[in-house]
C-alpha cells in the first residue's frame, strides 16, 4: 500500500510540475502544441519552440478576416471564396464554416497567447491589426441575438415560472 501511494503522489507532482510549465511557457508568451494555420512551428536563438508566419498561407488569414469584415461574407461563403485562390484543407476541399470560425475567434493572430481563460502578449509576429480582429469579434457579438420565429408576444420571456425559474414565452394553439 505505501507503494501505490508514493506513486500516486509521484503522479499528481509530474501533473502539477507539467501544468505549472505550460502556464509559465503561456505567459512568456510561447504559442502551446501545434501552430495555428498560418503559421509554422519553429525554434528561436535559444532553441525555444516558437511559431512564424507561414509565408504561402499567412496572407489568406489576413484575407479570410477582411472578407468577413465587410459583412456580405458569411463564414461558408469565406471558406469557397478563399478556395477559389488556393486555400484548402488537406483534402483539397474548402475549409469548413466551423474551421473559419476557429480561426476568426483566434487572438494568436494579432499576436497573443492564450492558455485557459488567460491571454498574453505572444513573442511571435501577428499576421493581423488588434483592430481588424476586433471589429470581427464586434460582428460575432451582433449575430449572437437570438431572433424570435413566428409571432411575437409582449410579456414572452419576462415572467417567470416559480418553481423552476424558466422563463415562459407564448403560444397560439390552432382549433381550440
Amino acid at each position: 500500500g505505501v507503494y501505490i501511494g508514493q506513486a500516486e503522489d509521484e503522479l499528481d507532482n509530474i501533473k502539477d510540475r507539467t501544468s505549472s510549465v505550460l502556464h509559465n511557457r503561456a505567459k512568456n508568451g510561447y504559442q502551446l502544441g501545434k501552430a495555428p494555420i498560418g503559421y509554422l512551428n519553429a525554434r528561436d536563438k535559444h532553441k525555444h519552440g516558437i511559431i512564424v508566419p507561414d509565408p504561402n498561407k499567412a496572407h489568406y488569414i489576413k484575407q479570410c478576416f477582411e472578407l468577413y469584415a465587410t459583412g456580405t461574407f458569411t463564414m461558408d461563403a469565406v471558406g469557397k471564396e478563399l478556395a477559389k485562390y488556393g486555400f484548402v484543407d488537406s483534402k483539397n476541399k474548402p475549409y469548413p464554416k466551423k474551421r473559419i470560425e476557429d480561426i476568426l475567434k483566434n487572438p494568436v493572430y494579432i499576436g497573443k497567447v492564450k492558455h485557459h481563460e488567460d491571454i498574453w502578449d505572444g513573442v511571435h509576429k501577428p499576421i493581423i491589426s488588434d483592430e481588424l480582429f476586433y471589429r470581427v469579434q464586434l460582428m460575432f457579438k451582433d449575430t449572437s441575438k437570438k431572433r424570435p420565429r413566428g409571432l411575437i408576444y409582449t410579456y414572452s420571456n419576462f415572467i417567470k415560472c416559480e418553481t423552476c425559474n424558466c422563463t415562459m414565452v407564448g403560444t397560439t394553439k390552432h382549433g381550440a
